[in-house]
C-alpha cells in the first residue's frame, strides 16, 4: 500500500449516486444487503474511479486488468467505512475505494488503514520473497496496525506474491513492457520500493542472475 491522492467526484456523481442514495436511505434508514445491492448506485461510478486512478487498486497499489480471467484480481469499489457501520456514507464519493475484489471481499466490515492518509514507506516489500511487511523502524503500534491491514486484506496471497515477482523478473531481465516507465505507470507500489532500495545499483544484477539460474533449472514463472 501506498499514499494516494483524493480526487473530486465526476459531474454526473449528485445526480447518479447520491442523490437517489440519499433518497433510498430516507425510506430505508438500516438496509438489508439484498435492498443494498438493488440500490448499487455506486456502480455508475465505477469506470470513473478506474479512470481516475489508472486502473491502480487502492490497497495493492497494482494494476487490476479488465480482461483477466481471474475474476478475483478485477475491479470493484469497496466503502471504506462499510455500509453496515454508517450507512449514511454509503453514497458519498470520499467513502469510495476503488481496490480489487478479493481485497474488497477480504477487508468486509473490518478497519484498516486508509491509503489516503498513510505516510509512504509503512508498507514495505523484500525482495528475497516478495511479501510486504512493516517498516521495522515504526513504534510497535504502528507496525500492528501495518500488519493488521496486511493480513485482512491478504496482500501476500500467492497470486499477488506472483505477480510482484513476475514484474520483477521483467525488468530484471529486461523483458519487452518492463522498463521502469512502465513499472512506475502500472505498479507504483514496487517502483517506490525499488527507488527506496536503490535496486539498480544494489540489486538489479544479483537478483537478474538469479532469475536467470531458476530459468535454466526449468522453473516456470506464471
Amino acid at each position: 500500500m501506498m499514499r494516494i491522492l483524493a480526487f473530486p467526484p465526476p459531474a454526473h456523481f449528485n445526480d447518479q449516486v447520491r442523490t437517489p442514495g440519499v433518497r433510498f436511505l430516507a425510506r430505508t434508514p438500516h438496509p438489508r444487503p439484498k435492498e443494498w445491492q438493488k440500490h448499487n448506485y455506486w456502480r455508475h461510478v465505477h469506470s470513473d474511479l478506474v479512470r481516475l486512478y489508472r486502473g491502480i487498486c487502492a490497497y495493492c497499489a497494482s494494476w487490476m486488468p479488465t480482461d483477466t480471467p481471474n475474476a478475483q484480481m478485477r475491479s470493484s469499489i469497496d466503502h471504506f467505512v462499510p455500509r453496515s457501520a454508517s450507512p449514511k456514507d454509503a453514497y458519498e464519493w470520499h467513502n469510495f475505494r476503488i481496490c480489487r475484489r478479493r481485497m474488497n471481499q477480504n477487508k468486509g466490515e473490518e478497519t484498516i488503514l486508509d491509503p489516503i492518509k498513510i505516510v509512504n514507506g509503512w508498507f514495505q516489500l523484500d525482495f528475497d520473497t516478495f511479501l510486504i511487511g512493516a517498516n521495522q523502524s515504526l513504534n510497535r503500534h504502528e507496525q500492528a496496525r501495518i500488519v493488521n491491514t496486511i493480513d485482512r486484506l491478504d496482500v501476500n496471497h500467492g497470486d499477488y506474491v506472483g505477480e510482484r515477482s513476475d514484474v520483477v523478473r521483467g525488468y530484471c531481465l529486461d523483458e519487452e513492457g518492463f522498463d521502469i516507465d512502465t513499472v512506475r505507470r502500472l505498479f507504483p507500489f514496487i517502483a517506490l520500493e525499488m527507488k527506496r532500495v536503490s535496486f539498480d545499483r544494489n540489486r538489479k544484477a544479483k537478483m537478474r542472475q538469479r532469475f536467470e539460474r531458476l530459468i535454466a533449472r526449468g522453473v516456470r514463472f506464471s
